[in-house]
């Protein structure tokens, strides 16, 4: 008989969470579908994560409405959450999703910026020649093939030349 139950599956490494609606067995290991969680399972390895509560209900409507009650907008904009959308139903709001909560690193404040772009403007001319030919550099060593001599660069040379040469 299948058994819905709204579950909270936890990363282990982050702390993160996600709750969602299963309809199945409670050994099944199921772990959820959401997106984010779904990224996360591939980044960090499913074992990784562990399911950590599951309240079991009646029947699916039962389930749905108790994960509406729990997925509220205040718990997916929590950053802990991999919860795109409120909950109940998933396809029926997605007028109400959120924009992809992308993990960036810490923003520069305004002084960090100003202080750079002084940096930049009091960099001498020789400083800018300097990186402008780093930038330039391409490294090209020609290559000659043993069978026929043929002069060139790889890995073009490579491709047609030294074992694939045909005389």
């Amino acid at each position: 008989m299948k058994t819905y139950f709204v579950y909270k599956t936890v990363n282990k490494l982050t702390n993160q969470f996600y709750v969602g609606v299963h309809g199945g067995t409670l050994e099944d290991g199921y772990l959820g579908s959401g997106r984010l969680l779904k990224r996360a399972i591939g980044k960090y390895g499913i074992e990784n994560f562990y399911v950590e509560s599951r309240i079991l209900c009646s029947d699916a409507d039962e389930a749905y409405d108790l994960e509406a009650f729990i997925i509220t907008e205040d718990i997916i904009n929590h950053p802990l959450c991999y919860n795109l959308i409120i909950g109940g139903r998933g396809g029926e709001h997605l007028n109400q999703r959120k924009p992809y909560k992308k993990r960036q690193g810490v923003k520069k404040t305004k002084e960090q910026k100003m202080a750079m772009a002084e940096i930049k403007r009091n960099m001498t001319q020789e400083t800018k020649s300097k990186i402008s030919q780093s930038a330039k550099v391409v490294c090209r060593v020609a290559l000659t093939c043993p069978s026929c001599g043929f002069e060139g660069f790889a890995p073009n040379i490579r491709r047609y030349h030294f074992n694939n040469c045909v005389l």
